[in-house]
């Protein structure tokens, strides 16, 4: 048996008796709630009454009474009926099917009291709820909330409903985000206040279950000329840190007027709002305070990879509503200040990097965290987070929590399947791994990171050296080259400098926006590349193409700039990633705008691959009248021509794509090395392996060396000639470079 009240106190607090005094027995009786109505029969001394009322449609268990009620008393003392004991009516039952059943059920305006009611009385056992109970439950408040019943029954009910659905295990909560059940709860939850606000009786209210609490007042302006404030007081226990665990309580929330009777050392969590967003003559203010973050999942902590850094909400959430205003633009000075102190939710080895101030920011496909026009103002002679923001909404403190997983725990499970494809994060650079959901991802970060540090060097050693010597830079092969050895060292530059810089936000989507441009630009190149390959290997006769430098800067720019330009025009937030990384967040935008492009310029690379290797194979060079040391030498450089094209037509692209689903480990890794070694391996097949390369360093060494020698002047003075004449000494090479 269950009574849907966290405190059976309150039973009798929201019951409407109809007794008579009789000293045999209790007269008939009619009870009210926000379970409805009940009627009992009359009923002898010591006997229990069942409820006329059976159980509701949606159970199985009809034919049982919703309640009963014991008659006490004596022939002394008047009979008298104790509060009614709530019955258990969906006792055995698949608690999801039955949500299913309720969310179906028709809600009308005589109805919706013992509709909002057996939903309250289904949740009830939480343990139970999945993604689809979820759904169900959020079908249901639509219901509710669509019938526009103000009263305090069904605005009971309907939170009740939801702190019940806070009780879920969060991965539930997390599978299910995609359609959005988490945000759609939190929005019935906050419609049906605003019904309570502006068409119920105009009482003040409060309701305090064990994940939420609502306090709706309706004060006169006079009231607020200091500003209006609403915490939840610390445990008495002294701990610094409360745990998720504790239930919300009553007795430790109040309002306050004057700050400075608050004493920070005593908060939970708090809110004060300035004097002047309070202008009506009657304000109706509503404070919301979470205990859990769970109806505030956004995308970036709901595809937690499981990897050594995570997104976690550190606080309690607070959040305020003045009905009928629009809060937001406050001036520095005057703004919503909130108050905190930090949860511990810290797994095994973790820390806190950092802890930002966010916002929830509801958006078309939800909600996300933001700390957009919040700003942090710590008291450091408290351990407490104070926060500043510019609008009203719901509050908390963000936290990146870096956990260390190496060793052996990494060794038992890199073989392990489940290796997922982060596309979204590393773009052309790397993988991320969520192996069981436990594998970190400090040992692939590092390798990563590593691979794009040497591309960067090989790049600018590249560019330096072709850019330097007018020679090389003045044919079409070697301008593709440089453009794309811009491309790519872009590319790298910002992954390493800003590819987890999470906050500002504004930061983020700017790193965001350029990895994805750099990204498109460099599989572009290396198309134009594939092309020019293709004009020089198969279409020898007629292959000149006119300004065909211009239109190939057309194409690999300004495709990907418009991609881009578009992206972000239809909502910036998309560069916001998935939490651990600034790039195109997980979704169509990801789909369409990253790897179906990067797949169609894949494809078309191994069509025009094909293309040249069938052509080489056929050149005259490898005639059989050759000797075979000459067969030998060609086959040779044919091997190593295929795979320095394989290289710039980004081939290894094939691994990536391989990745997604259930790949091993090993296809990854193949991936991370040979993309985050782009730049290398540009370095090698153009620079290292190319004699002219090499003979002008040796050249380049030689006059620089004889210029720094002591004595043989003559000598010196013949050479220093000879390297101005063919551009060789450093300052001529500096110079030219400078130039371009």
């Amino acid at each position: 048996m269950s009574i849907p009240f966290d405190d059976q106190s309150n039973v009798s607090k929201m019951l409407c008796r109809h007794v008579v005094k009789n000293f045999a027995s209790c007269l008939e009786s009619v009870v009210t709630g926000t379970f409805g109505t009940l009627i009992f029969p009359p009923t002898p001394l010591d006997q229990t009454a069942d409820s006329q009322e059976r159980c509701s449609e949606y159970s199985n268990n009809t034919s049982l009474a919703r309640a009963r009620r014991t008659c006490r008393g004596d022939l002394l003392s008047s009979a008298v009926w104790e509060d009614p004991v709530f019955l258990d009516c969906f006792v055995g039952e698949d608690i999801n099917e039955v949500l299913d059943n309720i969310a179906r059920g028709v809600v009308t305006s005589e109805n919706v009291t013992e509709y909002s009611y057996d939903v309250a009385e289904a949740t009830a056992n939480v343990a139970d709820i999945n993604a689809k109970g979820l759904r169900a439950i959020s079908d249901a408040l639509e219901k509710i909330v669509n019938v526009g019943n103000s009263s305090i029954k069904v605005t009971n009910n309907t939170l009740q409903i939801v702190d019940h659905a806070l009780g879920a295990p969060e991965e539930e909560f997390v599978n299910a985000v995609e359609v959005e059940t988490p945000t759609r709860i939190l929005d019935f939850l906050e419609q049906q206040i605003t019904l309570f606000q502006t068409q119920g009786d105009g009482n003040n209210l409060t309701i305090v279950g064990r994940s939420v609490a609502v306090v709706a007042l309706q004060l006169p302006k006079e009231s607020l000329l200091e500003g209006l404030g609403f915490a939840t007081l610390a445990s008495p226990d002294g701990e610094e840190k409360s745990s998720v665990l504790n239930e919300l309580n009553e007795n430790e929330m109040i309002i306050y007027f004057n700050p400075d009777n608050v004493p920070d050392t005593t908060i939970d969590a708090a809110i004060l709002l300035p004097p002047y967003v309070l202008e009506n003559g009657t304000v109706p203010v509503t404070f919301f305070l979470f205990q859990t973050s769970k109806l505030f999942l956004s995308p970036e902590q709901a595809y937690d990879l499981g990897g050594v850094r995570r997104l976690a909400v550190g606080t309690r959430v607070i959040s305020a509503t003045v009905e009928g205003a629009v809060i937001q633009g406050l001036p520095q000075g005057g703004e919503v200040e909130t108050t905190f102190l930090e949860l511990n939710v810290t797994r095994d080895n973790e820390t806190v990097d950092s802890r930002t101030c966010v916002f929830w920011d509801k958006i078309d496909q939800g909600g996300r965290w933001s700390s957009e026009g919040c700003r942090r103002e710590d008291n450091p002679e408290i351990n407490m987070i104070r926060c500043l923001c510019d609008h009203l909404t719901s509050f908390a403190v963000l936290m990146v929590l870096n956990g260390c997983r190496f060793g052996k725990q990494f060794l038992e499970r890199t073989g392990i399947d489940g290796v997922r494809l982060a596309s979204s994060s590393l773009g052309n650079i790397g993988v991320a791994w969520d192996v069981s959901g436990d594998v970190g991802l400090s040992v692939l970060d590092v390798l990563g990171m590593i691979g794009c540090i040497i591309s960067i060097i090989c790049l600018v050693i590249t560019l330096v050296n072709f850019m330097s010597m007018k020679k090389l830079r003045s044919k079409q092969p070697q301008r593709i080259l440089i453009n794309l050895c811009f491309a790519l060292l872009g590319l790298y530059l910002v992954f390493v400098v800003g590819i987890d810089r999470r906050y500002p936000t504004a930061g983020c989507v700017v790193v965001g926006f350029l990895i994805h441009f750099f990204l498109l630009s460099s599989m572009s190149w290396m198309l134009v590349e594939a092309i020019n390959m293709y004009l020089l290997f198969v279409r020898v006769l007629n292959a000149t193409v006119s300004h065909f430098m211009l239109k190939a800067a057309l194409f690999a720019y300004g495709l990907p700039l418009l991609v881009c330009i578009v992206t972000v025009a239809v909502d910036r937030s998309l560069y916001l990633g998935d939490g651990n990384y600034c790039f195109v967040r997980p979704g169509p935008a990801l789909y369409y705008g990253v790897l179906l492009i990067v797949a169609l310029l894949l494809a078309t690379n191994f069509i025009i691959f094909g293309l040249v290797m069938q052509s080489l194979s056929r050149r005259e060079s490898i005639a059989t009248h050759k000797t075979n040391q000459t067969n030998s030498g060609e086959m040779r450089r044919r091997v190593q021509n295929a795979f320095a094209i394989s290289v710039l037509l980004g081939l290894t692209w094939l691994f990536g794509f391989l990745a997604i689903g259930g790949a091993r480990l090993v296809v990854n890794i193949l991936f991370l090395i040979l993309n985050s070694l782009q730049g290398f391996f540009v370095f090698l097949m153009f620079c290292v392996r190319q004699k002219e390369i090499r003979e002008q360093w040796v050249r380049w060494m030689h006059c620089n060396f004889a210029e720094l020698k002591p004595g043989q002047r003559r000598s010196n003075d013949l050479v220093r000639e000879k390297c101005k004449k063919t551009g060789f000494s450093l300052a001529t090479s500096i110079s030219q470079s400078s130039q371009l």
